[in-house]
């Protein structure tokens, strides 16, 4: 899901949902973009950066994630699933962003990130084998810390200064 972070709460309240045969077999994955919002978490911790826990938006993204999975599950059928993994990905940071170049010094180093995975989901019918199938999903993974909201962001900046937040 394109959310700011993830929550026990979502995939709790989710597999109830879906059932007692869905007990622990939920997982929520998001992008985790700073761009995004995340007021549907009752982390104390998350809140300070994502804003305070609103029920309206917990629910709304429940409905929709239960909507999505029982949509997924209603249409199940035979499938082919295919990864791919580029260790070189970004290689000139155009994606990715530091935030905090302070921390180079830090285990790790300055070493971003580039290590691309890609997984594809195509149909797939037992009866014609070498069919290559439609494809139905490609899900791409990499680790990336989306921000547009930080100190060279000079929009953020400049209504900053205009709210007298800024000098």
């Amino acid at each position: 899901a394109d959310l700011g972070v993830a929550f026990q709460g979502l995939v709790h309240t989710l597999e109830a949902r879906l059932g007692p045969e869905f007990g622990g077999r939920v997982v929520i994955a998001t992008s985790h973009s700073h761009s995004s919002f995340a007021n549907y978490t009752g982390h104390l911790g998350m809140q300070v950066a994502f804003g305070s826990f609103r029920r309206s938006v917990f629910d709304t993204v429940v409905d929709d994630l239960e909507h999505v999975a029982r949509q997924a599950l209603a249409s199940r059928a035979p499938a082919r699933v295919g990864f791919h993994h580029d260790g070189a990905f970004d290689l000139d940071d155009r994606v990715q962003h530091d935030r905090r170049g302070e921390n180079d010094a830090l285990a790790g180093g300055p070493r971003d990130d580039h290590d691309l995975y890609v997984m594809r989901i195509d149909t797939y019918d037992p009866a014609t084998p070498g069919d290559p199938g439609t494809p139905l999903a490609v899900v791409p993974v990499f680790g990336m810390h989306g921000t547009i909201h930080d100190g060279d962001n000079v929009y953020v900046v400049q209504v900053a200064a205009s709210d007298g937040l800024a000098s």
